[in-house]
């Protein structure tokens, strides 16, 4: 997962700053866009949960609430997945 490991090193080891190359991601052909989508983190809820229904709510709070994804972008950084946000 390049570009998660490439903010990294800008956000946490920046003693590093002028140590570390990072070249541009590459293409298949001349022109076309640069792009990796790899990656992600899955949530899921399993039937061995001990209250299945009170996980999925929390998980859909967490995951899709205005609040949660506004927090998500201030505390961690990520693109948040409620695109109001």
């Amino acid at each position: 997962m390049p570009l998660w490991q490439m903010s990294r090193y800008t956000n946490y080891m920046k003693d590093l700053s002028g140590k570390i190359a990072i070249a541009p991601l590459p293409v298949l052909e001349k022109g076309m866009h640069r792009s990796y989508g790899g990656g992600g983190t899955g949530t899921v809820v399993t039937k061995t949960a001990k209250d299945v229904q009170l996980a999925k709510d929390f998980i859909a709070y967490a995951k899709l609430s205005l609040d949660a994804n506004i927090e998500i972008w201030n505390t961690l950084g990520f693109d948040p997945i409620n695109m109001s946000v």
